[in-house]
């Protein structure tokens, strides 16, 4: 799943109609949320993850602003799970990077992105819990006409 919306979110970033790229991108919003919350491993959150997070941040930027912050916030707690295990692996293998294998990217260059108020998401210089974080974040966001977002989270009831 997350390869594919890693590629939606490249070709939306190039598309022109902006209604269209709109749409696309509020989807794409409500998927990566939504999946923020899971166990991601730490290749898949370099390959796919952050690059895709950062062509939503792009399409953002134009056609919803208000959601920049988001993003921008999902975006660096990846970035900080990743370099926290990065840090443990090297204390495992006694600081040696050799044998680490190479980070493939989509093509786009890394960049650090900082939350809009400058701020850190993190206290104390823990990471804890990205998704629970994240959910506390977007969990009164919704879309008009739509279901917020952690509605479907909510355990449904037996008849």
């Amino acid at each position: 799943v997350l390869p594919r919306l890693a590629k939606l979110a490249a070709q939306n970033n190039a598309v022109t109609n902006q209604t269209r790229k709109r749409d696309v991108a509020m989807q794409l919003f409500e998927a990566y949320s939504a999946l923020s919350c899971c166990f991601i491993s730490d290749q898949l959150i370099q390959v796919t993850m952050i690059p895709g997070l950062l062509y939503l941040l792009q399409d953002m930027q134009q056609v919803a602003p208000e959601h920049e912050p988001i993003i921008s916030s999902m975006i660096k707690e990846f970035e900080a799970k990743v370099e926290a295990s990065r840090q443990a692996t090297g204390r495992e293998r006694s600081g040696s990077h050799k044998n680490a294998p190479p980070t493939p990217t989509m093509g786009k260059p890394k960049r650090q992105v900082s939350d809009s108020d400058g701020g850190s998401l993190h206290g104390s210089g823990e990471h804890g819990n990205v998704g629970s974080r994240m959910y506390s974040k977007f969990k009164d966001f919704s879309i008009p006409g739509k279901s917020t977002v952690t509605g479907m989270f909510r355990k449904k009831d037996k008849p």
